[in-house]
Order: C-alpha cells, then sequence, then structure tokens
C-alpha cells in the first residue's frame, strides 16, 4: 500500500532500476524501525555504558588522535601499542606505508585498545599520497 502511494507521488520513477532501489530504501525503514520496536539494544546504550566506565583522563584520551607510520621498525611499533595502552586514546591517523602493514598494524593496537579505536588517513590528495603502493 505504502509502495503503490511513494510510485503515485512520483510518476517520473519509469526506470525499474530507480523502482527496486526505492523499494530497497523503504524496506529498510520498515525493518529497521521494526527492529527498534522489537527491543533491539541501540548502539548508543553501548556507547553510553563504556562512557560510563572511563575516568576523566581517559574520557580526555579519547578525544585525541595520535600519528602513526607503518613505515617504521617494530620499535616504533611497539612504542605506539605502549601509547595506545597507557594512555586509551580515541584514534589513530596512518601517514606514509604500505596497505598490508597499514592493515597489520591496526589489528595489532586494536587488540591492544581498551576501547575500539578510529582508524584514520591523512589523505586529503587521495590515496596515492600516502599509500606507496596506491595510484
Amino acid at each position: 500500500m505504502m509502495l503503490a502511494f511513494l510510485f503515485l507521488l512520483l510518476p517520473g520513477l519509469r526506470s525499474i532500476a530507480m523502482k527496486r532501489i526505492i523499494l530497497y530504501v523503504v524496506c529498510l525503514f520498515v525493518i529497521s524501525g521494526q527492529l527498534q520496536a522489537a527491543g533491539f539494544p541501540r548502539d548508543s546504550i553501548w556507547a553510553d555504558s563504556v562512557l560510563k566506565s572511563l575516568t576523566l583522563d581517559q574520557k580526555i584520551a579519547q578525544l585525541l588522535f595520535i600519528r602513526a607510520y607503518s613505515t617504521r621498525d617494530s620499535v616504533y611499533e611497539d612504542s605506539l601499542v605502549n601509547i595506545v595502552k597507557t594512555y586509551n586514546v580515541g584514534g589513530v591517523c596512518f601517514f606514509k606505508g604500505t596497505p598490508w602493514r597499514q592493515v597489520t598494524l591496526t589489528n595489532r593496537i586494536q587488540q591492544t585498545a581498551k576501547t575500539p579505536l578510529l582508524i584514520s588517513t591523512d589523505a586529503e590528495w587521495g590515496l596515492g599520497m600516502r599509500l606507496d603502493i596506491a595510484f
């Protein structure tokens, strides 16, 4: 019923592909609303519980990102892991490196972190700027 009404409102949708896309979007909204109504926990409940468990210093550290280079030696990587473990920072921003080493280092520091890290890359000019095999 709702889909028929939607198609009446949008008579310019002659393409079957566009109608399918709209159908999928509407179905996603309906399903997500039903899941929330059924009592499935929201992400905010988990986030609030984690936030309540942190000390003031840990909350401040969650606002900080540290630089990470995957081109450096194991001593540097060990110090990076130690910083994440000691201060419980909020995230890591990668600079120069290779995709494989960045994935390896990301997995290593994520396993060490007390709370999940936000991983980013400084790539305002594209991935080729920071990853040596990307172009």
